[in-house]
C-alpha cells in the first residue's frame, strides 16, 4: 500500500492558543488523518469479510509515521492513543515546539491538528427538579411513555427484551436505583472515558441517570422496561477519549449493543469530526440515536451534529400534552450542504433532502430516575431522545431486520419510524424542519411491520429450583431453569451455554442446555434432565450475581440455511448463609411518623433496607369497645397505601389507651423499601400511630 503524507495544518483555534504559550508549555492534541474508504468497508461486509480488520490496518499504516515521530521526539507511548473507529491519534502533553515541528515535518493540508478537549454539551434546557414525594407503583405508566404508544407494545409481549441499549452520557447511578439495576449487563457494561480506573457505575451530574430511566426504566418510567442497559460516561471526556469509548463498543464484538442513545451534541452546527465514528457504528450494526439539540430558539438550521448527520436518527422535542414541538427543539434544514450531508448514498431515504429532525418525541413534562434512587422532572431533547431509543428497542424486538448486511437495514428501520407516526393535524406540509416526519408512534409502526425473516431469541425468565423468587442459596448447589422466547422466525437446533458469571467464585457443574426448535412467539424451558447446575460460594451478605448466556441456532431463509449466535444476560440474588436471622424494631419511621387516615382505617409508614418478615405489631387503640378489628399491611404507592393490602389478620383488642397491645402475625414478608401497617376498626376510630 502506498501512503502519501500530506501537509498538516494546525486548527485555527489551537493556533490562537499556541500564540500565548511558551515553547515548552504543553497541550493535548488530536491528529486527524485522512478517512478510510467506507464504501470499500461496506463492500467487505456484504461479502462476509471483516470490515474492521481493514479499518485497523488502514489506520495503523497511516498513523505509523506520526507515532514514530512522536516517540522519537520524547512522547511516551502511554500518552499516545491510536484510534481506528476514526483515523485519529490522541496525544497527551505535547510541547508547543513539537506541535510546530509536527506541522513542518509531517504536514500537508488534509491532516488537521486540533486541541484534544471536551467539545460536547448535554441537551437539557432547565435544571431538573427533584421529586421528593413521587414514587411509581408497579402499575404506574408515565404520560410521556403512554404518549408514544409503548404500553401497546408491552401488551403484545414486546418490552425490548434481547435488545441492548448503549447509553452514552454523564454516567448512570445504576446500582442504587430500583428501576434500573435489574436492566444492567455487568459484562462489558460500564466504562468511564475520562477516568478508566472508575470501574463501578457513577453519575456525578444526574443527567445520565435521567436519560437512562426514560429509555428503559421499569414501573412505567421508561419505554423499554425489558431492554438491557450498558452505560458509558463520556460527557467530561476529551474528543479522543470519547472516540475511544465508541470504539470500545465495537470492540465488544459479540456483545455489541443494538443502538446508542445520545442526549448530547457538538457546539458547532457544522462539525464533521465525528462522521467516521458514525459510519463505523453503522458498519457494526449499531443504530445511532441522537438529540438535535436545544438551539431552536435561534431559528432555522439550528440542529446540532451528530444529530443533524444523514443516516443518524435525529430527535426533536415536544410538549406531549399539546402534541406541539417545543420552541427550543433544534430545527432544520442542516446548515451545510457539503460532505457528509450532500452524500446521497448516505441519505436514509431519497426524500431526506437535509430535513431535521427526523422524528420528534416527548420532552415536557417528563418524570424519570435520579441518582441515589430518587426521581426528577426532566426536559429538553435530552428527554425526547431516550424515548425514541426505548421505542426503537420495542420495534427491533418485533422485527430486527437482521437479514440485511448493508445500509439497507438502517434505511428500513428509518423508513418505518418516519413513515408510520403521529402527524399533528394543524401542520399541512410533511416532512418539515420543525416536526420532522412526525412524533414517534410505536403502535403504528408495530401494526405495519412485515413478518420477521430471522429468529429473535432472548431470555424470557429464569427460576431457581425450589426458589421461584429467583434467589440462589449461598454455599449450596442450585439448579437453574432458563426459559427462552422467540419473537422472530422459526429457529432450529437451539442450544445455550452460560459463558460468564460474576462473582467468579461461582462453579458451573452443568452450564449448557438444548432447546430444539422454537417457533415464533413460543417459549421453551430447559428440562430437568438437561439443566444448568451451579455451586454458589458462601457469602456473608446478600450478593447480586450476573450471568451471560450464549445462544446458538440455525434457521432457513429463501431456501438457504444460516447459523447464528446471540448473547443475552440475566441476574440473580444470592442469600447469605453465615449470618443467623435476627430481630429488629422499627418505630414510626425513625420517630417522625408518616401517617394516613381515612374513615375506615389508619396506617403508619415504615421503611426497611431489605426484605423482612413482620413478626409483631404493637399499637395503642383509643377506644374501649371490644370488637373484631383487622390489621393490614400495604405496599407503598407514591406515598400512600397501595390497595389491596398484601396481608390481613383479624384480632380482638384487649388493651386500650394508654396501654399498648401486641399482635403476632402468622407470616408476612415485606419487600425492601417503604410499606404501610394499619388497623381497621368497626367504629372507624383512628388508632394512634403504630409502633
Amino acid at each position: 500500500m502506498m501512503i502519501f503524507l500530506l501537509l498538516s495544518v494546525i486548527n485555527p483555534e489551537l493556533k490562537d492558543k499556541l500564540i500565548n504559550m511558551g515553547l515548552d508549555d504543553v497541550v493535548n492534541i488530536v491528529i486527524q488523518l485522512p478517512s478510510a474508504d467506507y464504501n470499500y468497508a461496506w463492500k467487505l461486509k456484504s461479502e462476509g469479510r471483516d470490515p474492521f480488520a481493514y479499518l485497523k490496518e488502514y489506520c495503523g499504516t497511516t498513523q505509523a509515521p506520526f507515532v514514530e515521530f512522536l516517540i522519537k521526539n520524547g512522547i511516551l507511548k502511554e500518552n499516545i492513543l491510536q484510534l481506528w473507529i476514526s483515523n485519529k491519534i490522541g496525544v497527551k502533553g505535547v510541547p508547543k515546539r513539537l506541535v510546530l515541528k509536527l506541522e513542518k515535518e509531517l504536514g500537508k493540508n488534509t491532516v488537521d491538528i486540533r486541541e484534544d478537549k471536551v467539545i460536547i454539551k448535554p441537551m437539557i434546557v432547565n435544571q431538573p427538579e427533584p421529586l421528593d414525594n413521587f414514587y411509581p407503583g408497579e402499575d404506574y405508566v408515565s404520560g410521556s411513555i403512554e404518549n408514544i404508544g409503548a404500553p401497546y407494545a408491552w401488551s403484545r409481549g414486546y418490552k425490548g427484551n434481547g435488545i441492548v441499549i448503549a447509553h452514552m452520557d454523564t454516567g448512570c447511578d445504576i446500582l442504587h436505583h430500583p428501576v434500573l439495576r435489574h436492566r444492567w449487563r455487568k459484562q462489558s457494561g460500564w466504562y468511564y472515558a475520562a477516568n478508566t480506573s472508575i470501574t463501578t457505575p457513577i453519575d456525578t451530574f444526574g443527567h445520565g441517570t435521567g436519560t437512562a430511566g426514560l429509555a428503559l426504566g421499569e414501573h412505567g418510567i421508561g419505554a423499554a422496561p425489558g431492554a438491557t442497559l450498558i452505560s458509558m460516561g463520556i460527557m467530561d471526556a476529551t474528543e479522543a477519549q470519547m472516540s475511544a469509548a465508541y470504539q470500545r463498543l465495537i470492540s465488544y464484538d459479540t456483545l455489541r449493543p443494538h443502538m446508542t442513545t445520545n442526549s448530547w451534541g457538538f457546539i458547532s452546527h457544522t462539525y464533521t469530526g465525528f462522521w467516521d465514528e458514525i459510519q463505523s457504528q453503522l458498519l457494526a450494526n449499531i443504530i445511532p440515536v441522537f438529540a438535535v439539540g436545544n438551539d431552536g430558539d435561534s431559528g432555522a438550521s439550528s440542529a446540532d451534529p451528530p444529530g443533524n448527520y444523514p443516516m443518524v436518527i435525529g430527535v426533536g422535542a415536544t410538549y406531549w400534552q399539546d402534541e406541539w414541538v417545543t420552541e427550543y427543539s433544534g430545527r432544520g434544514p442542516t446548515v451545510s450542504t457539503s460532505s457528509p450531508w450532500n452524500l446521497n448514498a448516505w441519505w436514509p431515504r431519497s426524500d431526506w433532502n437535509y430535513h431535521k429532525p427526523d422524528i420528534i418525541a416527548p420532552a415536557e413534562p417528563t418524570i424519570t430516575t435520579a441518582p441515589g434512587g430518587g426521581w426528577q422532572s426532566f426536559n429538553g431533547t435530552s428527554a425526547s431522545t431516550p424515548h425514541v431509543a426505548g421505542a426503537l428497542a420495542l420495534i427491533l424486538q418485533a422485527n430486527s431486520f437482521g437479514e440485511y448486511q448493508d445500509t439497507a437495514r438502517i434505511r428500513k428501520i428509518y423508513w418505518y419510524l418516519t413513515e408510520f407516526n403521529y402527524k399533528q393535524g394543524k401542520i399541512d406540509t410533511w416532512p418539515n424542519d420543525s416536526f420532522g416526519w412526525g412524533r414517534i408512534d410505536v403502535e403504528k409502526v408495530l401494526n405495519n411491520l412485515p413478518e420477521p425473516k430471522v429468529p429473535f431469541i432472548f431470555i424470557s425468565s429464569v427460576r431457581v429450583k425450589d426458589h421461584n423468587n429467583m434467589t440462589l442459596s449461598s454455599g449450596e448447589t442450585d439448579t437453574l431453569y432458563i426459559t427462552l422466547r422467540n419473537t422472530g422466525a422459526t429457529a432450529e437446533s437451539v442450544a445455550a451455554t452460560i459463558v460468564y458469571r460474576d462473582p467468579s467464585g461461582i462453579t458451573l457443574t452443568d452450564g449448557s442446555a438444548y432447546y430444539g426448535t422454537i417457533n415464533k412467539n413460543q417459549e421453551v424451558e430447559n428440562t430437568s434432565s438437561d439443566r444448568y447446575t451451579v455451586r454458589m460460594p458462601t457469602f456473608g451478605d446478600t450478593v447480586w450475581t450476573y450471568w451471560t448466556l450464549r445462544i446458538t441456532y440455525k434457521y432457513t431463509r429463501d431456501g438457504a440455511t444460516y447459523r447464528a449466535t446471540v448473547w443475552d444476560c440475566f441476574h440473580l440474588v444470592s442469600d447469605f448463609a453465615t449470618s443467623a436471622a435476627y430481630r429488629d424494631t422499627l418505630k414510626w419511621d425513625n420517630g417522625t411518623p408518616t401517617t394516613y387516615y381515612n374513615p375506615a382505617y389508619a396506617a403508619a409508614q415504615f421503611e426497611t433496607p431489605s426484605s423482612d418478615t413482620i413478626l409483631i405489631v404493637k399499637y395503642e387503640l383509643y377506644t374501649s369497645a371490644s370488637a373484631v378489628c383487622t390489621l393490614m399491611v400495604w405496599n407503598d404507592n407514591n406515598g400512600l397505601p397501595l390497595d389491596p393490602p398484601v396481608y390481613r389478620q383479624a384480632f380482638t383488642p384487649t388493651q386500650f389507651y394508654p396501654n399498648w397491645q401486641s399482635v403476632t402475625l402468622s407470616s408476612t414478608v415485606v419487600r425492601s423499601g417503604k410499606y404501610w401497617v394499619g388497623i381497621y376498626t368497626p367504629q372507624a376510630a383512628a388508632p394512634y400511630p403504630l409502633s
